[in-house]
């Protein structure tokens, strides 16, 4: 390197491309020198290249003919981040599809433990009370219809990201939408002995999927 183009490094690769074309000078036999690092151009933009040498020593390890060129990496180094950056979020989002898998398959599983208990006692148990067996017939029946919505819910979730379902907003009353979505809850309420209470002014309307929007509500309140 002439020591006039030392100045154009950027200093935060200058030390490293010094050391490592030093050592290739003090290198008897080594003939091919290559390093990557940056440059600042006229405009103090900065560039990426590549330098690339060729020698021929003498026996003594000095220096007799030099070949060498330098080529602009710039759009390449460009390309390389973006790769780079693309491929991280990438394993970004395949950790957040093992973390959701994770959860989903234990929200899917843990309800099946209780409902095939109950249904082995009722198959099993033939002293049962009939109002045992309604309530153990109830239970499932519920367990059942939450492992159903969830599943839809989740076929809803896979449409809208493969863009198979479409979402048409609407203007809708509030709390209207609410006390919809509590009708429905109302009885698994009451025989949890959960008061629930509404204080949404009625003048509020938002703009939404009125399904989509219904679904959000009562799969909050199921919670």
């Amino acid at each position: 390197l002439p020591d006039g183009f030392y100045s154009l490094i950027v200093s935060d690769d200058f030390l490293r491309i010094k050391k490592l074309y030093n050592k290739f000078l003090n290198n008897p036999v080594e003939v091919d020198y290559s390093a990557i690092y940056r440059i600042n151009d006229k405009g103090q933009n900065i560039v990426w290249v590549k330098e690339e040498i060729r020698v021929q020593k003498n026996i003594s390890g000095e220096i007799e003919s030099y070949l060498g060129f330098i080529q602009n990496i710039s759009e390449f180094k460009k390309l390389e981040s973006l790769l780079l950056n693309e491929n991280e979020d990438l394993l970004q989002l395949n950790k957040s599809k093992d973390k959701f898998i994770s959860i989903l398959s234990h929200d899917l599983r843990a309800p099946f433990t209780s409902i095939l208990g109950f249904t082995e006692i009722l198959m099993n148990e033939p002293d049962l009370t009939q109002n045992e067996k309604n309530e153990y017939l109830n239970y499932i029946h519920e367990s059942s219809q939450n492992q159903l919505q969830l599943i839809n819910y989740l076929l809803d979730w896979s449409r809208l990201q493969t863009g198979r379902m479409k979402i048409e907003s609407e203007r809708i009353h509030a709390l209207t939408i609410v006390f919809n979505c509590i009708a429905s809850l109302t009885a698994n309420a009451i025989r949890e002995n959960i008061d629930i209470k509404v204080n949404i002014p009625d003048n509020i309307f938002i703009k939404a999927d009125e399904k989509l929007i219904t679904q959000v509500i009562t799969n909050l309140l199921s919670n």
